[in-house]
């Protein structure tokens, strides 16, 4: 867990020394840096070979013209789903 409002530039730095499959966010409000679905974009193409998981009340927002290494999730029965069938 690296907090909210972290920084692009801390979760790269954190995957070289945590190495993992799957990075989680939870969207929960907007910011004014870009767009989100930009963000999305930006953050899809520095984590090409990760799974990321978009959670949070920003998910029905999101566009259908998601990368493909992006899964969205739109409540917490889903996200759990998710998990159990990492454990599958």
């Amino acid at each position: 867990y690296l907090g909210q409002s972290t920084p692009l530039n801390s979760v790269l730095q954190a995957e070289e020394v945590w190495f993992t499959d799957y990075l989680v966010l939870f969207a929960i409000s907007t910011f004014s840096g870009m767009p989100y679905q930009n963000y999305l974009q930006d953050l899809s193409s520095k984590f090409i070979t990760k799974k990321l998981i978009i959670a949070g009340n920003l998910v029905e927002s999101i566009s259908d013209n998601l990368p493909s290494n992006i899964q969205t999730v739109s409540n917490s029965t889903e996200f759990i789903s998710f998990i159990n069938q990492l454990n599958s």
